[in-house]
């Protein structure tokens, strides 16, 4: 029999009783938000095998008995019941229900419309609107690691303005509205790049003009704040990022090694607001350039992409005897029954551990892939893209 995954943390070590966790973004999110319901339904299983106790809303995509039976063959132990929802109505009901029984949620969005969010929150909205509010990121970033920015109106940005800034440079939404996974972000390479990131943007009232940083690598440090108020580092991830400064992945093992220095600054940053009353997990984005300097360029005050991988990533190494591993969210051409049974056969191999699943049929969402989130481990990071072959003739990509 292997050995059980326990993550340390889990969200009621972290929180303890009373709470339930919701990490879905809403469904009225920015204009400049691109609307795909499933993509989001999909993420929202990913926090039950580091749950532990407490109850987590999700999709019923997320949670259905083949997905949940695979985790549990995988060794992650689910010892809350999944709170699933088929649709924003049904959603609604369920933190209605949560108001009703004394639960207070943990959001890991802000809702623009206060009307559709029954009950109490861990952290006032306000608070978690500001903390990640791009605009706000000199008033949190130490000055030694802050990249060069402007705030100002898109439609003041003109042909004339462009002239005093070296491209490429980055465009980003300097709005209380959430966002993540780089949605509001642009790089841009030429003055029609700029041009079309003020058309998307044009409806924000502030927009980021920040200086290109050429990153050696890209970092997401990491880091709890408990009921309490105490700041515990969890780790760091490598980011995998795409030309369009879009989130894919992360890598983690021992080739991820952050300054120690970048490790205090941004333990400072999470100190900071957790002395303003925020809670939960948090990740700080930053680049480390080619003379070893660092930037923190973003905040993200809320579960990450890597949270979980980071929480688990030492016991499945552990188990597997494999340093290295790579986390993705892998798309399956087939049916949901199909992907279930080709990762079986790749958790055979010992190289690759399953932690979400997402069945869009159970959402009656026509057309979506069924997605898995999952750890590839190997001895390297050239051992895991050798592994990456096996995945893709498997049929995740």
């Amino acid at each position: 029999m292997k050995a059980l995954i326990i993550p340390e943390p889990t969200l009621f070590d972290l929180c303890g009783p009373g709470y339930a966790f919701n990490s879905r973004a809403p469904e009225n999110a920015a204009d400049w938000v691109p609307h795909n319901p499933a993509s989001a339904d999909a993420k929202t299983g990913n926090q039950l095998v580091i749950a532990g106790e407490m109850p987590v809303l999700c999709s019923a995509g997320s949670a259905t008995g083949g997905g949940l039976a695979l985790l549990r063959d995988a060794g992650f132990q689910i010892t809350a019941t999944p709170v699933t929802y088929r649709d924003p109505d049904d959603r609604y009901t369920q933190l209605v229900r949560f108001a009703e029984q004394g639960i207070i949620v943990i959001d890991q969005h802000v809702q623009p419309d206060a009307s559709l969010r029954p009950g109490p929150t861990w952290i006032d909205s306000s608070l978690l609107s500001w903390l990640n509010n791009k605009g706000n990121l000199a008033e949190l970033v130490p000055v030694f690691c802050l990249p060069e920015r402007i705030l100002c109106d898109p439609s003041l940005f003109d042909a004339e303005t462009l002239q005093q800034h070296a491209l490429p440079l980055l465009i980003k939404v300097a709005s209380d509205e959430t966002s993540g996974g780089g949605l509001s972000v642009r790089l841009c390479h030429t003055a029609t790049d700029v041009a079309r990131a003020l058309a998307t943007f044009s409806g924000c009232e502030r927009i980021v003009i920040e200086d290109y940083i050429p990153m050696a690598k890209n970092f997401c440090v990491n880091y709890a704040v408990a009921a309490n108020g105490m700041v515990s580092y969890i780790g760091t991830t490598e980011q995998i990022i795409d030309a369009q400064c879009g989130y894919l992945g992360n890598w983690l093992g021992p080739d991820v090694a952050p300054p120690a220095a970048l490790i205090d600054a941004a333990g400072e940053i999470v100190a900071s607001a957790a002395r303003l009353g925020y809670r939960g997990f948090a990740g700080m984005d930053a680049a480390l350039t080619g003379d070893g300097s660092f930037y923190i360029y973003d905040l993200n005050f809320r579960f990450n992409g890597s949270t979980t991988p980071l929480l688990i990533h030492d016991a499945v190494a552990r188990r597997a005897g494999l340093p290295s591993a790579e986390f993705r969210i892998w798309r399956y051409a087939g049916s949901f029954g199909d992907m279930l049974r080709a990762a079986r056969d790749l958790m055979d191999t010992g190289c690759f551990v399953p932690f979400g699943t997402f069945d869009p049929a159970a959402m009656g969402a026509t057309g979506a892939a069924p997605t898995m989130a999952g750890l590839l481990l190997g001895e390297s990071r050239d051992d895991i893209v050798e592994q990456r072959r096996r995945l893709k003739s498997a049929g995740l990509v």
